[in-house]
């Protein structure tokens, strides 16, 4: 083995690292280069990182999490890729020929997207990141929502329910008059 090719290794596997440990923050189980069977293609598909969780009442809701890892600038191509394959798994489980399909996807790169790749993946609802040696950042219109926006909203919406179920009461009160 040359050298680079030590080196390439190397940087390879601490970006693959970075990810997951960003990962690791929201999710308990993680599996590297995963091959899961698409219902059109004759070869499986390759995922960099399936991370997957359980949350809901009693935990009974699975979550799972496709990763696509690139070490370059992404392109419009690779997104189409992706969303091809991610299709192709989606409909297998449909089938029923697969246990998991992603209910999410990423794709982290070292150096960054180009603008038509941040297009389609918003099209395509695919969360980009772009990770650096101290962090990253969610790149794109598509940004994960926090755990503080969600309860935000429910908040927001059990408020709007009380003020309908009142004005609802006030009104057939006021037809019975």
């Amino acid at each position: 083995m040359t050298e680079k090719a030590s080196l390439s290794e190397f940087k390879s596997a601490r970006f693959e690292k970075k990810v997951k440990m960003i990962f690791q923050k929201s999710y308990d189980n993680f599996e590297k280069e995963v091959l899961v069977q698409g219902k059109k293609s004759n070869k499986p598909h390759k995922v960099d990182l399936h991370a997957w969780k359980f949350k809901g009442l009693f935990e009974s809701v699975r979550i799972d999490t496709w990763v696509k890892l690139s070490r370059k600038k992404v392109s419009k191509n690779i997104i189409e890729n992706l969303h091809e394959s991610i299709e192709d798994v989606r409909e297998a489980k449909k089938a029923r020929m697969i246990d998991w399909s992603p209910d999410n996807v990423f794709i982290a790169s070292s150096e960054g997207f180009d603008s038509e790749a941040l297009k389609l993946a918003k099209k395509y609802k695919i969360y980009c990141m772009r990770v650096f040696e101290d962090g990253f950042e969610f790149v794109g219109e598509m940004k994960p929502v926090s755990r503080w926006n969600i309860l935000f909203n429910q908040i927001l919406f059990f408020i709007a329910s009380i003020i309908a179920v009142l004005i609802l009461i006030y009104l057939v009160n006021l037809f019975l008059a």
